[in-house]
């Protein structure tokens, strides 16, 4: 078969719908024709611009899922981030107002009000600063003054007004409960005189023999001893004993 005549059966022949006549003619020609060979080769290759499109478009899947990790990346390690600062912020907030460092106030810069004495022979009294603030705990030494007694009011540093309302000033300082406590725990010495502030600067609130007003009926009815309470005095005497 003549060349012209196969070149414009190659088509055909490559799509399979020639007659199987032209395709053996054809399958014989391509044996000794090495242009017909190619030309055939080339029918399966990709046209330039489909070629060029296709890789292309290989490039731009391979760049978006680049992007795709590296902002996943970027966005998980945002969000770790974002995650320990909200853990540092609420640990922060939360030593602010409720785990601050505790400051110790002397006598010159404290008030005592309401100094009395209940029934049962315990103190009530409470503690300000001379600016208002309210001072609601108090350290003891026992050791400080041979048979005195010291308290050391504190505060937290910062003040936090949503916490004032359940912090109350009220004090009960209970000389039998303390001096039971002193004979296990501490020097062994009986307290007769009672301070408030700090090593260096404490005012004199109570001593042997000093007379302080009656507690009157609200706090008596608040704070004093009763019958039905004498189970809990029983076991807190016998706990104070313990060594």
């Amino acid at each position: 078969m003549e060349h012209d005549i196969v070149m414009d059966l190659l088509p055909l022949y490559h799509d399979g719908i020639c007659s199987e006549k032209s395709k053996a003619a054809v399958e014989s020609h391509l044996q000794d024709c090495e242009v017909c060979r190619k030309a055939l080769a080339d029918m399966d290759a990709p046209l330039p611009e489909v070629a060029s499109a296709a890789q292309k478009d290989k490039a731009m899947v391979q760049g978006l899922s680049r992007a795709w990790k590296k902002g996943k990346g970027r966005a998980f390690l945002k969000g770790a981030l974002a995650a320990v600062l909200a853990c540092t912020l609420v640990l922060v907030g939360w030593n602010l107002l409720f785990v601050q460092p505790m400051v110790s106030y002397g006598g010159s810069e404290i008030v005592v009000k309401d100094l009395c004495q209940l029934q049962d022979g315990r103190l009530y009294f409470t503690l300000e600063t001379k600016a208002g603030r309210v001072l609601d705990y108090c350290d003891y030494d026992y050791k400080t003054l041979d048979g005195q007694e010291l308290m050391i009011p504190k505060r937290t540093v910062l003040q936090n007004p949503n916490a004032e309302s359940w912090r109350t000033p009220e004090f009960l300082n209970d000389l039998a409960e303390h001096n039971d406590w002193n004979a296990v725990h501490g020097n062994g010495k009986v307290a007769t005189e009672i301070y408030v502030g700090t090593k260096q600067d404490h005012i004199l609130l109570w001593k042997e023999g000093r007379k302080l007003p009656a507690a009157p009926a609200e706090i008596e009815a608040e704070y004093g001893f009763s019958p039905g309470s004498a189970t809990f005095w029983a076991n807190r005497a016998e706990a104070a004993q313990q060594p």
